[in-house]
Formats: C-alpha cells, structure tokens, sequence
C-alpha cells in the first residue's frame, strides 16, 4: 500500500500587503543571472602557460588588412619552424592538437564533441538491452559477409523493428552520413537505402523497411551538438589516397566543392561564394609544404584573426583490406585492387571531397575549420553568412527574402563589380514542406553570379546563377531548381544558351531569375568584405542578463573623425567553438545607435530570426561626431538543456589546446572606410 506524500503550503504573511506579497515573489527571480560560462577551470591552475590578462578598454584601431598581416605572418612562421623539425627527424608532420590518427573512434575529440552518448548500455524497462552504435552492427555483418557465413549472396533479412530497439539513437542515421541522413555523396536517402548502405546487406523490414528512432524522450541522449556519428571506415595521408595529389588543379573553383558525410552544407555554400576570388581564397590558405604534409590556414573569430595548421591525414569511407583480421593474399593483388577501389581518389574521402580525383584544397581547408572549432561535429549545421564572416573578416547581414524594401538597391549589390559584397542563400520550409521547385528545403546554397542581359526580344533579363553544395542531384532529382531557366527549361534557346556560355549538367549549377529567387528563397546572406581602405577598433565588455529585457546602462561610445560609411556590429562569443558549454540560455541581440546626448536613434537593429544570433549590425554613412551604442539582449530559457556545471562536473571537461580563457561576452566592432579624399 503506498501512502500519497503530504503537501504542505507555504502560510502567507498576513502582515504584509498584497504588493509587498507580489513584490518578495519577483524578488526571488530577480536574486538569479544569467549568462556565459567562458571559463571551465581556475586561472590559478595555467598560472604559469596563460598570457597575462590584458586590461579591458578599447583596442588600438587597426588597419583591416594589417591585422590580418600579422596572422598571416605568426601562419607562415609556425610553418617554417614545423618544415625544418620534420626535415631534422625525416617524418612527416603529424599534427599533434588534431591528431585524428591517434584518436580513437568512440572517445577522440576529432570527430565528435565534448559530450557523448554511452550507446554501451541502455534501459529498455523489463527488458533488459545492450545498446550497440550502427556502425558496431555494421562491422559485425561485415564480418559474417567476409567469411561467408551467409552464402554467396551475403544478404541478410532484417526485422526493422528488432533494429531499432538495439540501436539507441533518436536518428541512426545521422551520425554515420551527417545531418539529414547523407549517403556517402552527401545526398538525402530514404531510410531504408540509407540503413542498407550502412550496412552493406539488403535491408527488409516488417513495415516495409522503414526504421525509426527512439523517439522516447526519456530514452534518448544526445551529443552535443546536431547529434551526429560518424563512422570513417580508415585514416590515410594523402600521397598514400591519391595517385597524383595537388592541392590546385586550375585553382579554387565552386565546380571542386562536393559535399560529404557532415552536415556542413552551410559551409561548403560560403566556400563556393567567395572560391572564384582567388584573393579571397590566398588569404585562407596562406602557406603549406607537400611534402612535409603541413597545410597553414587563417580564419577571422571573435573579432581577430587566427592561424592553424593541419597535417594531411584524411578520413576515407572504407575499412583497410587487412581491418578485420589477416587475409590470404600471397601476392597483395587482392590489397592492391581494394585500395584501388574503395580508398583512391577524391570519392574515397569519408566528409567533403573535390570534384578531381587529386584535387585537395576542399578536404584540406574543411579539416581546419573543423580544428579551429574543436570537432567536425561542431561544424555540422549553420547559417552560410557565418562562415563568409570566419574566412574573410567581413560582416554579415541576413535579408528576409518577403521584407526587401527595394529590390533595385539588393540588385546592384549582387552584380557588384568592385567585389564590395558576396552572397549566400537558405532555403527553409513553413512547415511539413522539404523541397520546393526542385530544390532541397532546410539547406544553404551559393550564388555564383547575377547579371542583367538583354534578350532576343530586347527585354532586360535579371538572372542569378546559384550552385548546390552537393554538386549533383539527389537519388529522387532533388537538389536543383526545375522552374523557369532550370536545365532543359524552354528559356533555353540558343541565343541564351551562347550568351550565358551554359551547358546542361547534373552538377549542382542552375539559373533562376531575380524574382524567383526573392519568391523561393527565404533568406539572403550578404556579406560586407574589408580591405585596406577599412579601419577596425573594437571594445570587449561583460554584462548581467535581466529578466526584464530593455535596452542596458552599458554603452559604447564611438567617435568619428571623419565623414564615410560605417559599419558598427554587436556580436557574442562564437558558440559554436563552446558547444556544450553553452548553458541552459540562448542570447538575442539588439542596439541603438544614437549621436550621443540625443534621444533620436539613426538605426535600431533587432535580429532577423531566433536561430542566427551570433550577431547584428548596421551599415550607415555618418557625419564627425561621438556616437552612442546601447545594446538590449533577451535570454531565452530552453530546459531541456544540460547546465555548464553540470557537463564540468560529470563529463571531466577540459579546454581543447586550441582553447582560449576569456571572460567577454559583448564585441562592438566599428569598422570604417576612410574617404577616397
């Protein structure tokens, strides 16, 4: 017999009046603060490896291009010093930060992030399971295939339902080919051909071969970050993967980028925006040695640039010959004609690959965005306007496809000859939706070029060139558009076909016009880019979170000195290099920006959606003057995630070695173009 627990109530003092009551209530919320854990441990601890802290206040202004520089430089001298050390001990360089040779599958930090699922055990309430990853289940029938266990024909019959209890994950999919459940090309697959591929057999399920996850919320434990596993089958170097590999091949082009196994199509877009600027793409990639295997890059994060190298040790999709135990191969033929198969060429790599079968730049430069944010995991999922803003220091801004104000103005921006802009596009569904006009919804995608040109007819024809990350169509056709000017549309007559120098292609390429693509689109990523002409002078500050959101004390204050267009931009810490760590708040940020001792504000900025909100800004022509910038942030409360001390306390965290201790929260950056005067 169980007895029901006692509820007390709190007795109310009568003494007090109701608002004095009302009052000691908020009080109680009011005793709490929200904000960012930007440091895991005590400083005490690194007392004698960290920097000194570096008082708060503004830093000097700098030349846009000369801040780079000394990246740059600190890039090419790192470089230099790991070619003469590999020279001395004749070893090619392994990366010692990022060794993903040396990380272990289930618990390195290459691929995965801080926190983990234990697929190692799991309740299933009476019935007692062990849990196993899709890729142990893979092995293991790999294994009954390779001895022949099965018969000739090597299939094996699967009750989908069986499957999905023993696989303990809300999508087993996703870990092994990235989010939305890519196959090896990066394209979506229904759920049967994606478990068949994962797991090498002929899958046949009792409801009709369609397996889900776990969908109790009880049962599920996610990573940290979109929840991804991945499964590379071996790790090769390059000269060991490719028969004749360079880094260039008739240098960097979008027609190189094709998408692997992570979710990081956000990325690949932004790659592809800027690829066709070989300025652009030299300033990412700064220096490198073949040879040695060391590859320096550059990126632009929380308002300064960094530098990082890579080695070139690369993930391929299939296992060694010898994976699973020693074969009969007295001559090596058998070895020799696997490799050749399975683990030669661009199409062997595991994430993104280029277009040649040598090329490597793409695998390369994606491993250093990977690093320079701890873990491919961190990478997976993100907003294309982001990335442009990482591998150029430029801002971004995004556009709501439905509130543009005068389509004319966004035009000269996308046909910009002196290259002041680049543009990226997402592609989001309303609701149940996921392809529209031929195109994949919940997906970024570049835009290569826009031009006007006039027709047969003599009517002006605004078009805008666009390219799918995946660099061909899914197995269903989708992943480019099918509406007027797609490939075989009747808009293509010889005359236009000429013009336009195109060729119908199953290559990621496609037209739309201008205003198909306001109408299909929903959002546009326009980013400003920076060059010599542009000072920069930015300002770190910490702030409380309230619960009643308004516009705070805390300003900045920025004085001009002379007339021109202005830049100014509120960012926060870059989450995605603290996944994990975020806490249980998500920020949102806003500001004003006033002459100071005016209540007249010249720009008021608020984020354009809930899910972009590492920055805002506001791009405006400003007279000398000081000026004021009041910033307001909102917090949103999500329960469902786990709190900072709790990750530190039961996951043992501790800083990746790329790591940085801070304690900011805010950046206000301005940035200024001095007058051609």
């Amino acid at each position: 017999m169980s007895v029901p627990p006692v509820v007390v109530a709190k007795k109310k003092d009568l003494t007090k009046t109701p608002q004095e009551l009302v009052s000691d209530f908020w009080d109680k919320f009011f005793a709490k603060k929200t904000g960012r854990v930007t440091s895991i441990f005590p400083r005490s601890l690194y007392a004698t490896l960290l920097p000194p802290i570096e008082p708060r206040g503004a830093s000097s202004a700098r030349n846009a291009a000369e801040s780079y520089e000394a990246a740059a430089k600190e890039c090419r001298e790192n470089v230099k010093r790991i070619i003469l050390e590999c020279n001395r001990t004749n070893q090619k360089f392994t990366d010692p930060d990022f060794d993903i040779e040396a990380d272990s599958w289930g618990d390195g930090n290459c691929l995965n992030g801080l926190v983990r699922d234990d697929y190692r055990t799991s309740s299933y309430g009476d019935d007692e399971r062990t849990a196993v990853s899709a890729g142990q289940l893979k092995r293991s029938l790999d294994t009954l295939v390779s001895s022949n266990v099965l018969g000739s024909g090597g299939a094996v019959p699967l009750d989908a339902n069986v499957v999905r209890d023993y696989i303990n994950d809300s999508n087993p999919f996703a870990f092994l080919f990235g989010e939305g459940a890519k196959g090896v090309n990066g394209q979506p697959n229904s759920n049967l051909q994606v478990l068949s591929r994962a797991l090498g057999t002929e899958a046949s399920g009792a409801s009709g071969g369609q397996v889900k996850g776990n969908n109790d919320e009880k049962e599920r434990r996610f990573a940290v970050s979109h929840g991804e596993r991945y499964n590379p089958g071996s790790i090769h170097r390059l000269d060991w993967i490719f028969e004749s590999p360079q880094f260039t091949i008739d240098g960097y082009s979008s027609s190189d980028i094709k998408q692997g196994g992570n979710g990081d199509c956000w990325w690949l877009a932004s790659v592809a925006t800027i690829a066709h600027r070989k300025e652009l793409m030299d300033k990412v990639c700064v220096i490198r040695d073949e040879e040695v295997g060391v590859y320096g890059f550059v990126f632009y994060r929380d308002g300064e640039w960094i530098s990082t190298v890579v080695d070139d040790n690369l993930y391929l999709q299939e296992t060694d010959f010898d994976y699973y135990g020693d074969t009969y191969d007295s001559t090596g033929k058998r070895a020799r004609e696997h490799r050749k198969r399975y683990q030669t060429g661009s199409e062997a790599l595991y994430f993104a690959k280029c277009e040649d079968p040598n090329e490597t730049w793409l695998p390369l430069l994606e491993k250093a965005y990977a690093k320079v944010h701890n873990d491919y995991e961190a990478i997976s999922g993100g907003y294309p306007g982001e990335a442009v803003e990482d591998m150029t220091g430029g801002v971004s801004t995004t556009v709501a496809s439905n509130r543009v104000l005068k389509k004319d103005k966004l035009w000269k921006e996308l046909v910009n000859a002196d290259g002041d802009f680049v543009f990226a596009l997402s592609a989001l569904g309303t609701g149940w939706d996921w392809q529209k006009g031929g195109l994949a919804l919940g997906h970024a995608y570049s835009i290569l070029k826009a031009t006007e040109e006039v027709g047969e007819d003599g009517e002006k024809v605004r078009l805008v060139q666009i390219r799918n990350p995946w660099g061909e169509r899914a197995w269903n056709g989708i992943g480019e558009w099918n509406g007027p000017w797609s490939d075989g549309s009747k808009e293509w007559t010889p005359y236009w076909l000429k013009k336009l120098n195109h060729k119908f292609g199953d290559d990621g390429i496609f037209w739309m016009s201008y205003k198909d693509v306001l109408e299909t689109f929903m959002f546009l990523h326009r980013t400003r880019l920076f060059d010599e002409k542009w000072t920069v002078v930015q300002q770190w500050t910490s702030v409380n979170v309230g619960w009643v959101s308004g516009y705070l004390n805390t300003k900045f204050i920025i004085e001009v000195k002379k007339s021109g267009t202005v830049v100014v931009v509120l960012t926060q810490l870059d989450e995605r290099y603290f996944v994990g760590l975020e806490g249980q708040y998500q920020f949102s940020l806003h500001f004003l920006l006033q002459q100071e001792g005016s209540n007249e504000h010249l720009c008021r900025v608020r984020p354009v959606h809930d899910w972009e909100n590492r920055s805002v800004s506001c791009e405006l022509d400003l007279e000398p003057g000081r000026y004021e910038v009041l910033p307001k942030i909102t917090a949103t409360r999500h329960k469902s995630q786990r709190m900072v001390e709790d990750v530190v306390k039961e996951q043992y965290v501790f800083p990746h070695p790329q790591g940085r201790v801070t304690d900011g929260l805010l950046i206000a950056s301005l940035l200024t173009r001095r007058c051609a005067c």
